[in-house]
């Protein structure tokens, strides 16, 4: 706690949705920084009662809310920084269930908070499961042409004579912390997109808005990808991912860009289902991809087809 004023100096935030296979993991990770955090908050999106009991009984000292339904990862995330922003954290951060920070992490990152004041918000150096040096994420720069992440990738391996902060465009959606001045600022995350491409829509408002982030290169964290239920993502990805590119290109893209964008993307339309089919070996997640563009050129929004789920 902030001895100033007994308010929480950081507030982290965790979506939970059914992935049982998940949890003692997730404990395990959570302890690492657990002295660190002063309130962690877990956002469950409308899960199966034995889980949200489940959950409830791994974290007693954690603020558990819940949404009835499940509304996505975005809004969830909103239902946490909305209690965050209610109890006058002053920073707020991500932190899914995969994520596995060494300890003194979260401290390190809040005091280059500290000491930067120029910094709106931060992520550490995000590497593969499994290796000690090779680099998953160091943030990521926004490419108005694709309105997609083009990855910082000049360096593959990380270095521990790394040092200071490496300004970036947006940042990891899975760990992170920013100022509570960035929420009041600029709003919370778009939930019209349910899910995928936070990242780059709310990386697009805080550039617009002259706000910066930066990848604090001596902080570590595994991106641990532990899966539930099957290792390939759902069809429902394949629509979000393709549905929220185009929608994001009708958001901060000129009108010549989002149609060269939905041209080029019909084009390669085919050879996309194709690849799908390939890596997933089903056709369900290749028409996924379809119906996502057909739907982001159209401009719908919100959560994907039931038949999706």
């Amino acid at each position: 706690m902030n001895p100033a004023n007994g308010r929480p100096r950081l507030a982290t935030v965790t979506v939970a949705y059914n992935e049982p296979d998940k949890l003692g993991s997730w404990r395990k990770y959570y302890e690492a920084v657990r002295d660190e955090i002063d309130l962690h908050i877990i956002v469950d999106d409308g899960s199966a009662t034995d889980y949200f009991k489940a959950v409830q009984a791994a974290f007693p000292e954690s603020i558990l809310l819940s949404n009835p339904v499940n509304r996505g990862l975005i809004a969830s995330y909103n239902v946490g920084f909305q209690y965050a922003l209610r109890v006058e954290a002053q920073y707020i951060g991500t932190f899914a269930p995969d994520f596995r920070l060494l300890p003194g992490t979260m401290r390190m990152l809040c005091r280059a908070l500290d000491a930067t004041p120029d910094i709106d918000g931060i992520m550490p150096v995000v590497l593969k499961s499994g290796t000690n040096e090779v680099i998953e994420s160091l943030g990521a720069r926004l490419d108005s042409r694709r309105a997609a992440l083009v990855p910082y990738t000049k360096h593959a391996r990380w270095n521990s004579d790394w040092t200071g902060i490496q300004p970036v465009d947006t940042m990891h959606g899975g760990c992170h912390l920013l100022r509570r001045t960035v929420l009041e600022r600029i709003g919370l995350q778009n939930e019209r997109m349910f899910m995928y491409a936070d990242e780059v829509d709310f990386g697009w408002r805080a550039k617009q808005a002259g706000l910066k982030f930066g990848v604090l290169l001596n902080a570590l964290a595994w991106h641990e990808h532990v899966n539930s239920g099957g290792a390939t993502r759902p069809a429902m990805a394949a629509y979000l991912v393709s549905r929220n590119r185009m929608l994001v290109m009708r958001s901060y893209g000129s009108t010549a860009s989002f149609l060269m964008l939905a041209a080029v993307r019909g084009l390669m339309l085919v050879p996309a289902m194709v690849g799908y089919y390939r890596r997933e070996g089903t056709l369900r997640h290749a028409w996924a991809y379809a119906l996502g563009l057909f739907h982001g050129i159209l401009g719908v929004t919100g959560p994907p087809p039931k038949f999706l789920l």
